[in-house]
This record gives C-alpha cells, sequence and structure tokens, in this order.
C-alpha cells in the first residue's frame, strides 16, 4: 500500500514558523513522522510546496526522517 500525505497548505495563519509538518514534539521527532507511526510498513509519498523546500529544506528533512521508503512529490504552487 501507498500512503500519500499532502503536505503543501500555505501556513497562513502562522507565517513565521515552519510549516506545521515540520515542527518538532518534545523528543525531536517532525509531527509528520507522528501522523505516519501507524504507517511504518508502507511507502509513503508526501507533497510539499517548492516554497517549502527552498525556505526550510524540507525535502532533505524529510528524506532524513523516512529515509529510501518517502517519495516527495514537489508542487510549484
Amino acid at each position: 500500500m501507498e500512503i500519500i500525505m499532502p503536505c503543501a497548505g500555505l501556513s497562513t495563519r502562522f507565517p513565521n514558523l515552519r510549516p506545521k509538518y515540520l515542527l518538532t514534539d518534545y523528543s525531536g521527532k517532525l509531527m509528520i513522522q507522528n501522523a505516519a507511526k501507524n504507517f511504518e510498513a508502507h511507502n509513503i509519498t508526501i507533497v510539499i510546496l517548492k516554497e517549502h523546500d527552498r525556505k526550510f529544506n524540507a525535502r532533505d528533512k524529510l528524506v532524513d526522517a523516512f529515509g529510501d521508503r518517502v517519495k516527495i512529490v514537489v508542487l510549484d504552487e
């Protein structure tokens, strides 16, 4: 099974913070890791914005968090 996680929101309510999926919990894990914890046996496709990748290095953070089971799709807008 392939899990698709759309993470391409504009983050307009909190413009000076990282997008919610890149925020960390008390242990340092990304919030998206907590959201995907029940799907550890599955491949994950995460959809992000190009702006988040450029500004926050999102793609690298997600690959660090999920390893080779993640595929990143980057939307221009």
